[in-house]
């Protein structure tokens, strides 16, 4: 088999360096480091199947993978890029799976100790790909390693889920996290030198360690205080800056392209988010055979026009003029594209409930691209819709928290209705309840719900900072989503 055609995509076979092709942005995702460990030891030789929403970084981060492998002093014929996107390469390689790897096996001979790194990019579009990967995981797992990406969670993760017990595991990816922005905001060494960053990071760190231990309050007030303490009181103080960019992540969200610090305009973000978009109603929309794209985009619109609305598929169903069944299958399909997320119901006593589900954007940026705002307005002043705008983002990063300390997607999440508490998430130790506070007045209804005395309760304020509440602890919105 001729493998010349994939030389553009590995040009560190002749060069020792990643392909521009795939390094399109400078800095890799936090998960890069993550994907190159789990390459180099597998956790019971499993592949890693990772998915998110379109432009969020998956091809890039294949670019850092490469980089990263060749810095551990891989050998660089030992790692293979393959893009199923691409029709001409597709027709040349064909559809078998088995053969491509058994030629880069013939040419490169790999062991167990010296196995091929074969990284493929969107596997979706390689013809029944889920049993061509089973029977290439069969047959070459003693001496491959596989990372693969795509977009869909309904037509990859369930997939696996379903039939790769044991061979294949999933991730996810998502756009980036408040602090990942900063870390990569150009203007950040203006303010401080790196040392000064890794300090806020490890403190950060340090904070969130003691979020799920119940015994350790006292430990994580003083962890809060130290961040605080520390980011107001550099020379000049890094608060006023962690403020302006969070203020405008709440508007253009944490996709790479249009992320705060980015020289975007709005005219580069609207057609940003419109190639994603389009990207979903030609790929997803239409292997699902979904006709009525109009619908479909109005009932995404209507979503992103109240992030944290009440879902009540009847009453949207009758304004799409379908049926509420459909409308309950749309929705599904916009959470298996990762762009929506929604909280369960529970009452007052954290017990589940009837009533309807709350549906949140994943990204921020949505909003701004559907209603057009803009960062110039102050998500610190008394603006209900700027203040949904921050309530998103830290359902979002309370969300992320939960997995991160718990290395589990399927911990419960949810919300209390009445009284209302905007975020309850089960850390396994231990609940943790957070009030997202934008009005003048901060919201105490988090003080009122019925909890273990092991609970946690966050109120997550504009601008207060008070770590010495016994009932709660008062922290600036902003972070609490550094610390996430």
């Amino acid at each position: 088999m001729e493998l010349g055609s994939l030389r553009p995509w590995n040009t560190h076979w002749d060069t020792g360096r990643a392909s521009p092709l795939l390094l399109t942005f400078p800095h890799g995702r936090a998960s890069v480091p993550h994907w190159i460990r789990e390459l180099l030891n597998p956790p019971q030789g499993q592949w890693t199947l990772v998915a998110g929403p379109r432009q969020v970084g998956k091809t890039t981060g294949l670019g850092h993978v490469v980089k990263g492998l060749l810095d551990q002093g891989i050998p660089p014929p030992s790692i293979t890029v393959i893009p199923w996107d691409q029709p001409a390469l597709l027709r040349e390689l064909g559809t078998d799976l088995d053969a491509v790897i058994s030629a880069l096996s013939a040419k490169h001979a790999p062991t167990p100790d010296q196995p091929l790194f074969l990284l493929f990019d969107k596997i979706q579009d390689l013809p029944d790909w889920s049993r061509r990967l089973k029977a290439a995981w069969d047959r070459h797992r003693r001496v491959g390693r596989v990372l693969a990406t795509d977009s869909s969670a309904l037509k990859l993760i369930r997939p696996v889920e379903a039939d790769f017990q044991g061979r294949i595991q999933t991730q996810t990816i998502f756009p980036m996290k408040f602090r990942e922005v900063v870390e990569t905001h150009p203007d950040r060494l203006r303010h401080a030198d790196d040392k000064v960053w890794s300090e806020v990071a490890s403190l950060a760190k340090e904070a969130r360690g003691f979020i799920r231990e119940p015994k350790a309050d006292k430990q994580l007030r003083a962890a809060l205080a130290n961040v605080n303490d520390f980011v107001t009181g550099q020379d000049p103080p890094l608060d006023p800056f962690l403020r302006k960019v969070f203020q405008d992540y709440c508007v253009w969200g944490g996709y790479p392209r249009v992320r705060p610090g980015q020289p975007v305009d709005l005219g580069q973000r609207r057609a940003h988010f419109d190639q994603a978009w389009n990207a979903i109603i030609a790929k997803d929309a239409a292997s699902l055979k979904l006709t009525k794209t109009r619908e479909f985009t109005q009932l995404f619109q209507q979503i992103a026009a109240n992030p944290g609305g009440k879902f009540v598929a009847a009453a949207v169903a009758m304004s799409l003029g379908v049926k509420h069944t459909t409308v309950s299958d749309w929705k599904r399909i916009l959470e298996d594209a990762f762009l929506v997320q929604q909280l369960a119901p529970l009452n007052s006593n954290l017990r589940p409930t009837k009533a309807k589900d709350k549906a949140y954007l994943l990204d921020p940026g949505w909003y701004g691209h559907h209603h057009g705002v803009l960062a110039t307005e102050d998500v610190t002043s008394d603006n209900a819709a700027m203040g949904l705008l921050v309530e998103t983002v830290l359902v979002d990063h309370t969300r992320r928290l939960q997995f991160n300390i718990t290395k589990s997607q399927t911990m419960p999440i949810g919300y209390v209705d009445d009284p209302e508490v905007d975020i309850v998430a089960d850390f396994g130790t231990r609940l943790v309840l957070v009030e997202a506070m934008y009005r003048n007045q901060p919201k105490r209804s988090v003080m009122k719900v019925t909890a273990p005395a092991s609970a946690l309760r966050v109120i997550a304020t504009r601008q207060t900072f008070d770590v010495t509440d016994p009932a709660a602890v008062l922290v600036p919105a902003h972070l609490w989503a550094l610390i996430a």
